[in-house]
């Protein structure tokens, strides 16, 4: 197998451990291997589904990801905890996690905005939370202070809101998480700093 360094740090951001996986760095695949191509966002083939229904490619493009950063050596799960504590400082709002250029680290993001330049990009989670809040009901709630849970096929995300304010965030793997409260879970929880 051949990969392109963009391709390859789209499997996992250590190419040297993809290298011990058999997986060929290269600039341009042999002229005999088979092209594969995979991409989060193809404007120009989203284009041709919409043609027969008279729909366009708007102007201004919006994707969420979820994008765990550039964390070559280290667990991507701690690396993305350290981006949450980042974002939790007093003040914190989910349109802080909206970007028109997310932080370097966020790989896929940046890539999906080398496929749609001028997108505005932003990790799914808190565009989740933003979207239940149009829902009148989790919008009065919130404004008491809520905690909003977005469950994924891969990660399970609760973000404490009081209105579009963010306090704090529990983030683990969908498939780990059990009824039972375990260590792993409860260490989860990256609370922003207390506010008067």
């Amino acid at each position: 197998m051949y990969a392109t360094e963009r391709a390859a740090r789209t499997v996992h951001d250590d190419l040297e451990l993809l290298t011990k996986k058999g997986i060929r760095i290269v600039e341009r695949a042999p002229d005999d291997a088979v092209a594969i191509e995979l991409r989060d966002l193809d404007l120009a083939k989203l284009a041709k589904v919409l043609g027969p229904y008279d729909a366009t490619i708007p102007s201004t493009i919006a994707v969420a990801a979820q994008d765990h950063g550039f964390s070559p050596k280290r667990s991507n799960r701690l690396f993305r905890f350290e981006h949450w504590r980042r974002f939790l400082t007093p003040g914190s709002t989910l349109f802080d996690h909206i970007w028109p250029k997310p932080p370097g680290y966020m790989t896929r993001l940046l890539a999906i905005q080398a496929d749609a330049p001028g997108a505005i990009v932003a990790d799914t989670g808190p565009v989740a939370v933003l979207g239940a809040l149009e829902d009148e009901r989790v919008a009065e709630a919130a404004e008491r202070g809520a905690c909003i849970v977005n469950v994924g096929n891969q990660h399970t995300l609760a973000l404490l809101v009081r209105g579009e304010e963010l306090f704090g965030v529990m983030e683990h793997h969908t498939e780990a998480m059990t009824t039972r409260s375990s260590s792993a879970s409860s260490r989860a929880w990256s609370p922003a700093p207390s506010r008067t």
